[in-house]
C-alpha cells in the first residue's frame, strides 16, 4: 500500500507542478502584454511626433525658400546698381574736352 501512497503523491504533485507552472506562464503573459501595450503608446506617439516634425519641416522649407527667392531678387538689384556705379565713374573719370 505504501507504494501506491508513493504514486498518489507523484501524481498530485506532478499535477500542482502543472497548474504551478500554468500559473507562472499566464503571469509573464499578463506581464509581456503590458510592456507591449507601453510601446505600442511609445510607438504610437513617435508617429504622431514625427507627422508633427515632417509638417514643421514642410513649413520651415517654404519660408527658406521665400528667403532664398528674396536674396537672388537682392543680388540681381545689387550687380544692376554696381554696373551703374562704374558707368558713372567712367564718366567722373573721363577727360571733359571743352569746346
Amino acid at each position: 500500500m505504501q507504494e501506491q501512497e508513493q504514486i498518489t503523491v507523484i501524481k498530485t504533485t506532478s499535477v500542482q507542478d502543472k497548474r504551478q507552472v500554468l500559473v507562472e506562464q499566464e503571469e509573464l503573459i499578463r506581464q509581456q502584454d503590458e510592456v507591449l501595450d507601453v510601446l505600442h503608446d511609445s510607438v504610437k506617439r513617435l508617429k504622431e511626433i514625427s507627422h508633427t516634425l515632417g509638417q514643421e519641416l514642410d513649413v520651415q522649407n517654404r519660408l527658406l525658400d521665400g528667403i532664398d527667392q528674396k536674396v537672388e531678387n537682392t543680388t540681381d538689384k545689387l550687380k544692376d546698381a554696381n554696373k551703374q556705379v562704374k558707368k558713372i565713374e567712367k564718366k567722373v573719370k573721363s577727360p571733359c574736352v571743352i569746346s
